[in-house]
């Protein structure tokens, strides 16, 4: 599509009309109108979408529907500055995901994010993380993320998904270590889930 403009010139105190110039418009940009539904959904401060919402309940449905892993899709939302759009990134992958285990993207996702709905569900991703630096980078959370939120997603979570040594000498470290005593619960009932006993909540 051409955009065409009159060129103005003035002469002798008259507006004269010169040559029509035309140039290539700018294209529309394309917009996913099931994405936009679950947009609109409303978003509670402390609880993200509810799943509810019918365009969100879409939403997650198309992505199932995806012949191929619809992580990539997933991540760019994670990128955005908007927090609602970052959260349905988190939630679609936490809840479709498929191939995020096997990379550290969402420790680097996690690291960045500020927004406490958002953290608790990607603390929740990383926990299923199994690459090789997972260790370090769930520990680097779990010790140092500022949002209590993450850390006790993650913690929560880990000694479950982890079935390993290190995840479980984390876990107990942090339920006595973190400052927040919502971490060091979170920690103890992650033990309990996975099977490791007792814990002490203590601070």
């Amino acid at each position: 599509m051409l955009l065409c403009r009159a060129l103005k010139f003035g002469l002798g105190g008259l507006l004269l009309l010169g040559p029509v110039m035309c140039g290539p418009d700018k294209p529309p940009v394309a917009t996913d109108p099931v994405l936009e539904a679950a947009l609109a959904c409303p978003m509670y401060a402390n609880a993200g979408i509810s799943i509810d919402c019918a365009g969100y309940q879409r939403w997650l449905n198309s992505l199932e529907s995806q012949g191929e892993a619809p992580d990539a899709e997933l991540f760019t939302l994670l990128a955005a500055p908007d927090k609602k759009r970052r959260w349905l990134g988190a939630a679609g992958l936490l809840r479709r995901g498929r191939d995020f285990v096997t990379d550290t993207r969402v420790f680097d996702a996690l690291d960045r994010e500020r927004f406490g709905p958002v953290a608790m569900l990607l603390g929740q991703a990383a926990a299923r993380v199994t690459h090789a630096d997972a260790p370090r980078r769930a520990a680097s959370v779990a010790r140092s993320h500022p949002l209590s939120a993450a850390r006790a997603a993650l913690l929560g979570s880990l000694a479950f998904h982890q079935p390993t040594d290190w995840a479980r000498k984390l876990t107990v470290e942090r339920s006595t270590e973190d400052p927040d005593s919502t971490v060091r619960q979170a920690a103890c009932a992650g033990l309990k889930a996975a099977g490791h006993g007792g814990c002490s909540t203590s601070q």
